[in-house]
């Protein structure tokens, strides 16, 4: 009897155990960015973003010259240059996510602000890398970083 009740109590440690695991990496993911946020209305469209969370909170890139325009295409959420529709291989913030509500693309932050919609025409920051990439770090002159 002493073996079995031994037993329950070691199930009952590693089940409070990994329940308490659990609440950690949640928390940690949804403080520091992570793909938990709160935007989780309509459907997902496709974005580039950080694989994973660099923080700061300065921009010492440069700016992508308008007119720019946030559109939907291929299922992606992208920002094109103006005339000609060339997409300008933004890569936001890990965290950020777009979804197709109500007909329209919408740019969500990793804490669920809207940063940007389908039709608007933002001012971004930030730095060309050497594969053609933009990062932003400034969407209409407030930091995204953080």
């Amino acid at each position: 009897m002493a073996v079995e009740s031994d037993d329950r109590r070691s199930r009952r440690r590693i089940i409070a155990g990994a329940a308490v695991a659990i609440l950690l990496v949640v928390a940690f993911a949804w403080a520091f960015g992570g793909q938990l946020g709160p935007a989780t209305s309509g459907t997902p469209l496709a974005l580039r973003t950080d694989p994973l969370h660099i923080g700061g909170s300065g921009c010492a890139g440069v700016a992508l010259m308008p007119p720019l325009q946030v559109v939907v295409e291929g299922g992606a959420l992208l920002v094109v240059a103006l005339p000609g529709g060339e997409d300008q291989r933004l890569v936001w913030p890990f965290g950020f996510q777009a979804r197709l509500i109500d007909g329209g693309g919408v740019l969500f932050d990793n804490h669920g602000a809207v940063v940007a919609r389908e039709g608007d025409a933002p001012d971004i920051g930030g730095a060309r890398w050497d594969d053609g990439t933009f990062h932003v770090c400034d969407a209409n002159g407030r930091s995204v970083l953080g």
